[in-house]
Parts: C-alpha cells; structure tokens; sequence
C-alpha cells in the first residue's frame, strides 16, 4: 500500500450470531491523505453513539484481552493515527467490549463511518448493495490471481516438474 500512498483501516468484529460465535475481520485500504479526515469521522461516530473505544496496550494482543473480559464479544481496530509533527501516522489499536448488560455493535458500523466521511451514498454504506456483475467479478477474480500467480505454491510446483 505505501507504494500507492495509501495504508488501511483494519477491524475484527466478534459476537454470537443465532447462538453460535462469529468473528469477521474487514481490512479497507485508504489514501493517506485521508488519513487525518477518517480519524476524527470514526471518533466522532463512535462518541456519537455511545460507544467507548479503549486502547490496546502494545504488549497484549485482543484475543488475551478478550480471555480477561467479563464480555467476549469485540470490535477491535487498527486504525491510522495522524502525527501532525511530522505528517506521519501511527497506529493506534482500540477495542470495544461487549455483552449483555452492553450496547452491540452493529456489522456495519466501520463501514458507515468511512462511507460517511468520504462522502459516499446509502448504496456504499451497506455491504449488501454493493454487489457486482458476474461479469465483473470474473474480470476481478482474474485479475487477482494473475498479479498472485507467481506467489501461488501450487502454480510453482507444477512449473517445476512439467516437461520441457
């Protein structure tokens, strides 16, 4: 992504979906300029709605912090943080925890916040509604493996031993 000036919003969502646990992780790339604007947009919604973020302290990871919880369900991020001084950022990892005494955090929340801030319409925000072709997820699928190809093990191996 540095390459193209960009860097990326990661976030894991966990919780129990019709009795059972469910866990998804999202990864958004964003222009690097942006960084600064999404920032405050995604503070602002969670503040908004009466979320409260807490850091992650570097040395724990969310899956021990969640096994220290009283509620097992998380959001966790990852998210840019601007560095004014030096123009830069950091990253900043926040999680929320939750359970039944708790406000649960919606699927989509990240989603929202980010389709917010750059401006995007309702047909962006939600996952559901941004559904290709099946002609052009064709042409994705396509052009994804064969930027990965040569990183594909199995590709390799068979390069190895076809005749000559």
């Amino acid at each position: 992504l540095r390459n193209k000036k960009q860097t990326a919003i990661v976030w894991e969502i966990a919780g129990k979906v019709v009795g059972k646990y469910h866990m998804h992780r999202q990864i958004v790339p964003i222009d690097i300029r942006d960084v600064s604007r999404l920032y405050k947009a995604i503070f602002k919604g969670f503040y908004k709605e009466g979320y409260h973020l807490q850091a992650l302290p570097d040395d724990e990871n969310v899956y021990s912090a969640a096994g220290k919880s009283e509620d097992s369900e998380y959001l966790y991020i990852e998210i840019p943080k601007p560095n004014h001084e030096t123009g830069g950022y950091s990253i900043e990892r926040l999680v929320y925890f939750w359970g039944k005494d708790m406000k649960a955090v919606p699927n989509n929340i990240m989603r929202e916040f980010i389709a917010n801030a750059k401006g995007y319409g309702e047909d962006r925000r939600d996952w559901r509604r941004c559904e290709k072709s099946q002609r052009r997820e064709e042409r994705d699928v396509n052009a994804i493996r064969s930027a990965f190809q040569r990183y594909d093990p199995m590709f390799l191996n068979r390069n190895k031993h076809a005749p000559t």
